[in-house]
């Protein structure tokens, strides 16, 4: 979630030419919701996050704002991503209300990382995955997350498979972590 923002320009008047950010000012407010996996959250807005970024000083939208957008232009009801997202949530829904549209649900699931503790991401350099591996990848992942997949489904088609995960998805299987350790089995 990085530092919370102390306020310094929060009622300074600043020129348009100078490259700013711009935040949404937050009070002393508490926003409280459920995630379907890890249950009843609350934030202090004031506390946990501050005043947040909505624009950047290089004038690009932050990921708060830019996912709201399109969220909201998406007509997205629930919203399904990892855990190290979670503490962003509050902001979202915060920024999603202050725009008059109701938030969606969130239901953050645990990362899968590497042996190291490090997030398979675009972000972290993770290797893209091979679409020749689909099956493969999407068997053992439905495996980490505790959904038993038998190992038939290895050599099905992709239809087939989703539609077995589909059918047979249960969270109260997903272990209770906050991340997955991923191994190519």
């Amino acid at each position: 979630m990085g530092v919370i923002y102390s306020g310094t320009c929060r009622n300074v008047e600043l020129r348009t030419e100078q490259n700013q950010a711009i935040r949404i000012k937050t009070e002393n407010e508490t926003i409280t919701f459920i995630d379907h996996f890890y249950g009843l959250q609350e934030y202090d807005m004031a506390t946990h996050s501050g005043d947040y970024v909505i624009l950047r000083t290089n004038q690009l939208p932050s990921y708060i704002f830019a996912s709201s957008l399109d969220d909201i232009h998406e007509h997205y009801t629930q919203i399904v991503r990892g855990n190290d997202l979670l503490p962003l949530t509050a902001r979202q829904i915060h920024l999603t209300t202050i725009m008059g549209h109701t938030p969606a649900e969130f239901f953050h699931l645990p990362i899968i990382t590497d042996q190291h503790g490090d997030k398979l991401s675009k972000q972290t350099h993770a290797p893209a995955l091979m679409k020749a591996h689909a099956k493969h990848m999407l068997v053992n992942v439905l495996e980490d997350l505790g959904q038993n997949p038998p190992q038939s489904l290895r050599w099905q088609s992709l239809t087939t498979l989703w539609a077995w995960a589909f059918e047979h998805w249960d969270k109260t299987q997903i272990p209770k972590t906050d991340n997955i350790i991923f191994t190519d089995r």
